[in-house]
């Protein structure tokens, strides 16, 4: 146990699991800063632990790999009173993750978008690992000078290149392509699977090993007797895999969520002695540059010609892996870039390290799971506010609301609670406060549309009610459409009160009900109630296509559809409706 101690203490919040993220960007490099600053206390801390919140606030230094935890937000205002730094890691680009990939659904929302982007506001710098992301960030931060690039690096003491090829099959009998892998590059890989099927059939000693997803086998349905797939597991499995390919596969289609990523898989390629085959693009340049090599494509052909080289020239292969094997071990080595540590000097220079917090660590690297913080302190803000609720006691869980607020601004549900339960008060506020206190909430959480949703729901005004409508269809505009989503069963639960207060007189509804169709296009229980409306005012046209749609996505969806319009309405309301419709639009008037 130390006490007062005048050495420098540097925490990194981020999860601690098996994954090539996790260890490239915080796990490795904190090994190898305590090696290069023996003098340093680093601490790798999982971002569920408790512990985050007062050691986050003790730290020398602190860094947050890719983490929107708003609990994290008053952690680092306290770290800026006292004159410590904070700086973020963003390691992917969020905004634009591919339909394919794990990490869409928990990304897919404009509330986390706001809560990544206001985290790199109050950090005092945003850490990278390559030029797509400079490039992304630079426009969604007000001080683009604050983003510092530290690009990943192979992680240990590569062998002796030698040594390493005799290890892997002799290439005048066998050569061994190879592609790994996770979720997220699996369209990449089935863009080059009509060559490998074709190469497979001109050169019988063509061997193929795939490693990722379980799910790659059925996809790629290359021949059994000459391929062979490797489980995805820890990282350390996934840098052994290449430890037995001839050349390694590094195809990326162009995509947003593409250029934004770094270089790693063709360092990790060429640290095993394999010949890394790279598709030109954005992240790939620095490699490409300083290794000079030439084992990069453009075009499909590109990529034919340099593989049946390869195929044909087993030593120009070897050339080539072992240049890019060279090219790694001089330049690319994590324990020899200093580049990490030289920048956690220049933040803790200024800063105080004796305090009374006893750190439980001697100097050195220590790496732990900490006491998981489940729930964490927002939920158990609101856990108390409702239960105190629940028992009468409605002024002090509005207390316990304002405290939670004036504790952490950045909590959003803190006021969505707040208008919930003032709401269902007996001696509920006037419209009028109402209105001011929502304003408040929607310049703090402008990306945060349950507040606009909230004062349509309870405005009694129908003037007022229509105009707060129109504020909001507006406002959505500039979101993009798959990412509005999580909102559209709030919009069609309110546009559907709507339409039922007003009876038959729908008219006015039906313009705000076009807009929300072009919002949520794909989104059945409005699809339903639009071809409804459509119907009843003479737009058989538009009422038959959307009912086509609903009839369409009923023949496609399991009975466990979560969908209840499609779940719970039987097949002929679909099929009757297109029938009568159908027979009206190609009618001689077409009503």
């Amino acid at each position: 146990m130390t006490n007062k101690t005048t050495h420098k203490t540097i925490v990194q919040i981020c999860l601690l699991d098996s994954s090539g993220d996790s260890h490239h960007r915080m796990r490795w490099p904190a090994r190898h800063l305590a090696e290069q600053a023996p003098e340093w206390r680093v601490i790798n801390l999982d971002f569920r632990a408790e512990e985050r919140l007062r050691w986050g606030c003790e730290a020398d230094f602190l860094a947050i790999l890719h983490c929107g935890d708003v609990d994290l937000f008053p952690v680092i205002q306290k770290r800026k009173a006292q004159g410590k730094k904070t700086f973020i890691e963003i390691n992917d680009n969020f905004y634009s993750p591919q339909p394919w990939n794990p990490v869409k659904q928990r990304w897919n929302s404009p509330m986390v978008w706001a809560r990544y982007q206001k985290l790199m506001e109050l950090s005092d710098g945003v850490i990278v690992s390559g030029p797509g992301l400079v490039n992304l960030l630079s426009k969604r931060i007000s001080n683009p000078k604050k983003i510092h690039v530290l690009e990943n690096h192979f992680p240990y003491d590569i062998e002796d290149f030698e040594r390493s090829w005799e290890r892997k099959p002799d290439p005048h009998h066998e050569i061994i392509f190879g592609w790994g892998g996770s979720a997220g590059h699996m369209a990449d890989l089935l863009s080059v699977v009509p060559l490998l099927r074709d190469l497979l059939e001109k050169f019988p000693q063509l061997k193929i090993h795939l490693m990722g997803d379980p799910s790659i086998q059925s996809f790629v349905k290359l021949p059994e007797d000459r391929v062979r797939y490797f489980s995805w597991g820890h990282v350390d499995e996934y840098l052994k895999f290449w430890s037995g390919i001839h050349v390694g596969l590094v195809p990326l289609l162009e995509s947003g969520f593409n250029e934004c990523r770094s270089d790693i898989k063709p360092i990790e390629i060429a640290g095993m002695a394999a010949v890394p085959v790279i598709q030109k693009s954005l992240p790939y340049e620095t490699f490409l540059k300083q290794s000079g090599s030439k084992s990069f494509f453009t075009t499909d052909q590109d990529l034919r010609e340099l593989l049946i080289s390869y195929l044909k020239d087993p030593a120009l292969m070897r050339e080539n892996a072992k240049a890019c094997h060279s090219y790694v071990g001089e330049k690319r080595m994590g324990k020899h870039r200093r580049e990490r540590m030289e920048l956690y000097s220049q933040l803790v220079a200024g800063v105080d390290a004796n305090s009374d917090f006893e750190w439980p660590f001697e100097v050195g690297f220590h790496e732990l799971t900490g006491t998981i913080s489940i729930p964490s302190p927002s939920q158990l803000v609101l856990t108390s506010a409702q239960q105190l609720w629940n028992s009468g006691q409605f002024s002090q869980a509005l207390e316990v609301l304002t405290k939670g607020m004036e504790e952490n601004p950045f909590q959003s549900d803190f006021g969505y609670a707040e208008l919930q339960f003032r709401a269902k008060a007996l001696d509920s506020w006037p419209i009028e406060k109402f209105r001011k206190r929502i304003q408040e909430f929607q310049e703090s959480f402008p990306e945060d549309l349950r507040f606009d949703l909230f004062l349509i729901q309870i405005e009694k005004d129908l003037k007022m009610r229509r105009t707060a409508w129109w504020a909001l269809i507006e406002k959505v505009k500039g979101f993009p459409t798959d990412q509005m989503y999580e909102f559209a069963p709030q919009f069609f639960n309110l546009f559907a009160q709507e339409i039922n207060s007003v009876g038959a007189e729908i008219t006015d509804l039906v313009e705000i009900g076009d807009s929300l169709l072009q919002i949520f296009p794909e989104f059945s229980e409005l699809q339903f109630k639009m071809a409804e409306i459509y119907e009843q005012l003479g737009r058989n046209a538009e009422s038959l296509s959307l009912y086509r749609s609903l009839l369409q996505k009923k023949n496609q969806l399991s009975k466990s559809s979560t969908s209840p319009c499609l779940s719970d309405t039987p097949d002929y309301v679909f099929q009757v409706w297109v029938g009568a419709l159908e027979a009206r639009v190609t009618g001689p008037s077409g009503k």
